[in-house]
C-alpha cells in the first residue's frame, strides 16, 4: 500500500493541483456552490476530530479494562486495535 500512496502523495496530487489549480475544497465551491463547500469542510473536520478522539482518549480507559482471562491490555494490544479501527474507518 505504501508503494501506491508514496507516488500519489508526492507526484500525482501536486501535479494535479498545479494543472487544475484547485484544491478539493475550491473544486466543491466552484462546482456546487458555497453551501456544498462548507458542508464538505465541516464533514472533513468532524471526521478528523472523531479520529483524534479515538487516538488520544480511548487508550486510557482501554488500558484499565481487562481482557477475557483477567490479563490487562498492553500498549501494543491497544495500538493494534486502534490501527484496525482507523484502517476500516473511511473518511
Amino acid at each position: 500500500m505504501l508503494v501506491v500512496i508514496a507516488p500519489v502523495g508526492t507526484v500525482i496530487i501536486p501535479f494535479y493541483r498545479r494543472a487544475v489549480g484547485l484544491s478539493v475544497s475550491e473544486y466543491f465551491g466552484k462546482r456546487f456552490g458555497r453551501p456544498t463547500r462548507v458542508d464538505a469542510s465541516v464533514a472533513f473536520t468532524l471526521a478528523h476530530y472523531s479520529k483524534m478522539w479515538l487516538v488520544f482518549y480511548l487508550p486510557k480507559p482501554a488500558m484499565r479494562w481487562r481482557r477475557p482471562g483477567g490479563r490487562p491490555w498492553t500498549a501494543a494490544d491497544v495500538s493494534k486495535v486502534l490501527s484496525l479501527v482507523s484502517a476500516t474507518w473511511h473518511t
